[in-house]
């Protein structure tokens, strides 16, 4: 926050979990909307949030705000931006649309595929790891997630990270402990239920904004 005060950015990039501290901290203040802007600084223009998914409600505060926060996505082996929302036409939930030149698919299976120029050739001396990733001239991320009807994307969770549920279902866990986290009374959140047919949190609470609202209240 304080070199943030110092340099006065126009635009800066970051991941979900700095967002969310700031606005916590903005949060804890009898003025947090006016807090949080001033936090930036008085020169910023957007704000760019990547890494992993952001929370809706999250870009929604920022938003409110009067700080543009819009989401990208991409991994090392694309070099690295695949989508990007545009300033004058983003969706908070979504992680963009596909940069120029960049071609983006789901498989069958829900998982984003990419094909483009700044896609690797491959693994350093892993030809079997190339192989495992990169079929057919496309490149399969590992991340889940859909195309809605106007081609923005949106990240569901990783592939490896679904949890099969006893009675059959799938689910991507950050998904829901996303919108477990984007409530402010909680700091942490972890969802297990992998061979169960339910699903278990472990949540570590904001104990700061928790008092703060157990004061409020009385």
């Amino acid at each position: 926050p304080a070199d943030l005060l110092e340099v006065q950015p126009t635009h800066m990039h970051s991941v979900p979990r700095f967002y969310e501290k700031m606005l916590a901290a903005a949060q804890a203040t009898p003025t947090p909307d006016k807090t949080l802007r001033a936090m930036f600084g008085r020169r910023v223009r957007w704000l760019m949030s990547g890494g992993a998914a952001l929370p809706p409600k999250i870009g929604e505060a920022y938003l409110a705000a009067g700080l543009p926060l819009r989401q990208g996505y991409g991994l090392t082996e694309t070099a690295p931006v695949l989508t990007t929302n545009p300033p004058d036409n983003f969706r908070i939930a979504s992680a963009g649309l596909p940069i120029p030149g960049v071609e983006i698919r789901i498989a069958p299976d829900g998982e984003i595929m990419a094909r483009g120029p700044n896609i690797m050739k491959g693994y350093w001396k892993q030809p079997d790891a190339t192989a495992a990733v990169i079929r057919d001239g496309w490149f399969y991320t590992g991340d889940m997630g859909y195309i809605d009807k106007d081609g923005f994307l949106y990240i569901t969770g990783r592939k490896k990270e679904l949890l099969v549920l006893s009675n059959g279902k799938k689910v991507a866990p950050t998904e829901v402990e996303g919108m477990l986290m984007a409530d402010p009374h909680i700091e942490q959140a972890v969802v297990f239920g992998d061979g169960r047919n339910f699903l278990t949190a472990l949540i570590v609470p904001n104990w700061p904004k928790v008092r703060q609202t157990l004061t409020l209240q009385g």
